[in-house]
């Protein structure tokens, strides 16, 4: 149940619906690995927004996700692919609006949310969204250094020293999709993979981007950004 806030009164908006959803993981995480490697990952979902479920008007969304984690020039070298996209059609009450832009992971390839498909380094996060979304992000992983070590008893050991090189081209849109709008960009990552608590692992990355917006809505489009998790 969604509410909202006008001048005159405050309606509300009931989304009833059924979701599923379907995930296939091939890839292999060893013990010095930087990455997913050597296969594939892959989503798909579908939402349906149904009046006989309660909701106030109707809607279908369906998304799809696929990934590839290729070896790269030496053992634990990774180029990593991704393909994705969204499609939400119906009544505009209650389809779904993705949101494009930011540098926040996007990890999971069974994601219902608004920004499943974010990914696009050089714009500022939600820069841009519509019921339609395509994005499309590869990057080359390399190890740089492995430290293995902490400092004396403290409850922090860094594992992995980490780089990469990526570009990302995304376009989201509501209406009709033109190719001249798409959105570029291009960058370098530089991660930490941690173990706090002597249990817990994360990553820690710093990372810049520059790109392009081909329709020119967006001119500044440099980017510096820290980030907890792998972009995907």
């Amino acid at each position: 149940l969604d509410d909202y806030t006008f001048p005159a009164d405050t309606p509300s908006r009931s989304r009833g619906g059924s979701r599923v959803g379907f995930s296939a993981n091939t890839s292999h995480v060893y013990g010095n690995s930087i990455s997913p490697e050597n296969g594939v990952v892959m989503g798909a979902t579908a939402e349906f927004i149904l009046r006989p479920l309660g909701s106030a008007a109707e809607a279908t969304t369906v998304t799809g996700d696929f990934r590839a984690y290729l070896p790269g020039a030496i053992r634990h070298h990774v180029v990593a692919l991704r393909a994705a996209g969204g499609i939400s059609a119906g009544n505009r009450l209650v389809t779904r609006t993705f949101l494009l832009g930011g540098a926040s992971e996007n990890v999971d390839v069974l994601n219902f949310g608004r920004r499943a498909f974010s990914l696009l380094r050089a714009f500022p996060a939600n820069a841009f969204a519509g019921t339609h979304v395509a994005v499309a992000n590869a990057e080359y992983r390399w190890p740089i250094a492995r430290p293995q070590r902490g400092i004396r008893a403290w409850p922090l050991f860094l594992h992995t020293v980490h780089a990469s090189v990526g570009v990302d081209a995304g376009h989201a849109w509501t209406d009709t999709f033109r190719i001249r709008s798409v959105k570029t960009s291009a960058g370098a990552e530089l991660s930490m993979n941690f173990v706090a608590g002597y249990a817990f692992p994360f990553t820690a990355t710093l990372g810049a981007a520059w790109g392009r917006d081909g329709a020119a809505s967006h001119r500044d489009n440099r980017m510096v950004y820290v980030r907890f998790g792998r972009a995907f």
